[in-house]
């Protein structure tokens, strides 16, 4: 599991400062600011080993190198916020893997997300 800090990863944007400003007023809260573009930057995620990740969703689509797939297996129960400025939403991606070795175990999974 992740510990309690929150890395966003994004450029040089105006959101991404004034979330990571806001999250810095609180002193529980280890917030960096990591560059997409940094070769490094899973490297880094994983070392820091965040309980969240916050993405912008525009940012995202102009990376398409970047694999959400790659990012929770690296930190189990992650949590990666990404950021619709278009909608005002924010849409949750959870980690969560569960063993599922027949048909039935998938029903199971299924039906207990309801």
């Amino acid at each position: 599991m992740g510990s309690s800090n929150a890395i966003i990863l994004v450029g040089h944007s105006l959101l991404v400062e004034g979330v990571a400003s806001l999250l810095r007023q609180n002193e529980k809260n280890d917030v960096t600011v990591l560059d997409m573009d940094d070769s490094m930057v899973m490297e880094k995620i994983a070392v820091a080993s965040p309980a969240t990740v916050i993405l912008e969703a525009e940012f995202i689509s102009l990376h398409q190198s970047f694999s959400f797939d790659d990012l929770v297996k690296l930190i189990s129960d992650l949590r990666i916020l990404l950021l619709h400025q278009e909608g005002n939403q924010t849409q949750i991606i959870t980690g969560e893997f569960r063993e599922t070795r027949s048909i039935e175990d998938l029903v199971e999974v299924i039906h207990s997300a309801d």
